[in-house]
């Protein structure tokens, strides 16, 4: 193992926006020189130090090219709360993007997507309004092209109210240390463990599993 575990008080980014993100497709060439088709997250709870619960939260699939292809998000356990289907043009670039949520019965919407000058989705917009979620999400990037800042809008009729707000820059810097502070990942550069802690100790182990299409790629 490359990186060491450590301590981190809150949770951590890439586990506090979840599914609900383009966040994934920084690594898609991770993904993609490790053959990833399938990965799994899953998050253990702990009571004062101690495994209490296993909850899985996301299953994604990924093409031949790494990229996120369908996102399945779970709550309460086990429930599908969101599908999501991803569509690229010929030179990669996110063509379109369809979500079928709970909340909307798990009707079929697309998001209207813009993109900076260098073909990089900068906003995401749902067409019609879903109930409990987020109707506009905007993107920042840094300067070497990943995802630093992710901001989520709801619609309250003609005004826009910030739901969430994640800034990434910490885990951008810590994922590309040859030892972190905050991520366990293997030799291959696949993401295994994030721990998260509260000043009263372990709360949350989010854990990432892999596999291709004829192995699993995990230890």
């Amino acid at each position: 193992m490359k990186n060491t575990i450590a301590t981190l008080f809150g949770l951590s980014a890439l586990f506090s926006l979840g599914a609900q993100s383009l966040k994934p497709i920084d690594y898609q060439l991770v993904y993609r020189d490790n053959n990833v088709s399938y990965e799994r997250i899953e998050v253990v709870s702990f009571d004062n130090g101690v495994p209490a619960d296993t909850c899985l939260v996301s299953e994604i699939y990924y093409d031949a090219q790494g990229q996120m292809v369908n996102r399945v998000d779970y709550f309460a356990c086990g429930m599908a709360l969101s599908r999501e289907q991803f569509f690229y043009s010929e030179d990669g670039r996110l063509d379109s993007n369809i979500i079928e949520h709970v909340f909307d019965k798990f009707t079929p919407r697309h998001f209207q997507l813009k993109y900076d000058t260098e073909g990089r989705v900068v906003q995401r917009e749902l067409d019609q309004t879903i109930r409990n979620y987020w109707s506009r999400e905007r993107y920042t990037y840094n300067g070497t092209g990943e995802v630093e800042m992710v901001d989520q809008y709801r619609r309250n009729g003609d005004q826009l109210i910030q739901m969430k707000s994640v800034d990434y820059a910490m885990q951008n810097r810590e994922m590309h240390k040859e030892t972190s502070v905050m991520f366990l990942r293997m030799e291959n550069g696949l993401l295994l463990v994030e721990n998260v802690y509260s000043p009263q100790g372990l709360t949350r182990m989010v854990i990432h599993t892999y596999q291709s299409d004829s192995e699993s790629l995990s230890p």
